[in-house]
Parts: C-alpha cells; structure tokens; sequence
C-alpha cells in the first residue's frame, strides 16, 4: 500500500512544479510588458504597468521561497551556499562585468548611454548592482540563502515572516550597498512562499 502513496506524493510534486512554471511563465511576461513603456503610451497603460510593477518582483520572491523549501536536500549550510553561488554569485558578476564593458563602447564613441559607467564601476559591483538596477534581486536571493537555511524549523521560519512583514514597514530607510534596502522591503516575500511551502499540507483548504 506504500507504493500508491509514493505515486500520490510524486504525483503532487508534479503538479506543483507544474503549477510554478506556469506562475514563472507569467511573471516572465509581465516583466518583460512592464519594461515596454514608450513615451507616447495611453493613460490606461501607464495605471496598467503600475499594477503590474506593484506584484510581479514579489510574486517571483514568493515563487523562489516556495521553491527553496521543496528542494532542499540534506547537505551542509557550507554546500549549500557553494551551491547556490554557482547560481546566483557567478551569474551576478558575469551580467555586471558584460553590462559594464557593453556601455564603455558606445561612451568612448561619445554616443549617450543611460546610466553611464566609470572605471570604478567594475569595483562597485562587488558592494551594490552597479551595472544594472534590476540585478538588486540577485543580491536580495544571495541575503536570503544566507540567512533562511539557518531556521531550520517551520515555526522559526513562521516567526521570521513575521520579523520581516515588521522590518518591511519600520520607518527607516537601509542603505543601498549590499542592495540591504531591497532586502528589508522583498525578504517578507521569499519568507511568505517559504511559509506556504511549509504549511501547505494544513492550508490544503485553499487549493
């Protein structure tokens, strides 16, 4: 009667990853909708790009919350981050190095580049997403992998949603180095999907 109930499990799995690739699918899109903003856009679109820039970072932390609790795998916090270096340290810095050079060119041939960059821009990548904005996620991941694997309860992780809904809303602003203001704003994400992931067996209801 084991087996069954092992078919039943991976059956589960299945359908949420499923689940997981159809709501990155969609994050993807709405991405890739909100950066299209021409100048002389219609009223509508620009309230429609603010909705959708007002959830889609959030729901792809929710997802990578969820996510990290599905796939952990028994190993030590030191393998663990060497793992998840190879996936999110090394892509950083060779984004930002690739960003960096791909500016110099059109600058040195005196064309305008938004965002410009200095030579002290290949030191800045290694304290705050210098090359592009948007790469302040990968750091906020790296914040969370570094932090998140040392609860290793549910209930730790349950208070812990908790500390960061109530870091999110003090009123202070953390600095941009280490991107720690996007961190103090999304780590309520990441630790709401890794709170459902945790519990989902009990909030079954809600399927």
């Amino acid at each position: 009667c084991s087996q069954p109930r092992v078919l039943a499990q991976v059956s589960s799995w299945e359908m949420r990853l499923k689940s997981l690739d159809i709501a990155r699918g969609i994050g993807i899109i709405l991405v890739v909708a909100g950066h299209f903003f021409p100048e002389m856009s219609p009223h509508w679109y620009g309230v429609a790009r603010a909705v959708v820039y007002s959830f889609h970072m959030p729901l792809f932390l929710l997802i990578s919350g969820y996510v990290y609790i599905l796939s952990r795998r028994d190993e030590t916090y030191a393998s663990f981050l060497k793992r998840k270096a190879k996936r999110v340290v090394i892509p950083y810095f060779l984004v930002s190095f690739s960003f960096i050079f791909i500016k110099f060119i059109p600058q040195m041939l005196s064309l305008y580049v938004k965002n410009p960059v200095t030579p002290e821009s290949f030191l800045k990548v290694f304290y705050m997403p210098e090359a592009a904005v948007s790469l302040w996620y990968l750091w906020a991941l790296w914040w969370f992998y570094l932090i998140v694997p040392l609860l290793k309860t549910r209930t730790s992780r349950l208070v812990m949603l908790a500390v960061s809904i109530v870091l999110a809303y003090l009123p202070f602003d953390m600095p941009d180095v280490f991107a720690l203001g996007k961190v103090k704003e999304m780590f309520r994400y990441f630790m709401l999907g890794a709170v459902l992931a945790d519990w989902s067996t009990e909030m079954s209801f809600l399927k």
